[in-house]
C-alpha cells in the first residue's frame, strides 16, 4: 500500500500546484478568447451592406403575406355567406331603424340631461 501524502507537501515537485493552476487560468482565457473571436465573426458575418435591405425586404414579404391572407378569409367569408361587404353596408346604411333607434336615443338623453325640463 502506498502511503497517502499531502500534495502541497511534495518534495519532488516543488511550485508544481502553481504552475498547474496558471497553466489552467490561461487555458481558460484562451478558451474564453477563442468564443470572442468567434461570436464576433459570426455578428460581422451576419453584417452587410444589404442585410438590412434584405430585412426590409423580409419585412414586405411577410406583409405581402398577411394581406393576402386577410384577402382570402374576406372572401371566403363573403363566398360562404353569400353576401359581399359591400352588401352588407348598403344594408346598413339603408335600415330606417338605425335612424330610428339613434332618434330615440338622442330624445332619452335630452330629457335625462339635467336643466333639461325648463326647455
Amino acid at each position: 500500500m502506498i502511503p497517502a501524502t499531502n500534495p502541497r507537501s511534495c518534495p519532488e515537485r516543488p511550485g508544481a500546484r502553481r504552475r498547474a493552476a496558471r497553466k489552467k487560468n490561461l487555458l481558460v482565457a484562451r478558451q474564453k478568447r477563442a468564443q470572442a473571436q468567434k461570436h464576433i465573426h459570426e455578428v460581422m458575418t451576419g453584417l452587410s451592406d444589404t442585410s438590412a435591405f434584405e430585412a426590409f425586404d423580409r419585412m414586405a414579404t411577410r406583409v405581402d403575406q398577411m394581406e393576402a391572407q386577410a384577402a382570402a378569409a374576406v372572401e371566403i367569408s363573403e363566398d360562404l355567406s353569400g353576401e359581399t361587404m359591400e352588401q352588407r353596408f348598403r344594408a346598413l346604411e339603408s335600415s330606417a331603424d338605425v335612424d330610428q333607434e339613434l332618434q330615440a336615443l338622442k330624445a332619452r338623453v335630452q330629457r335625462e340631461l339635467p336643466g333639461s325640463a325648463a326647455r
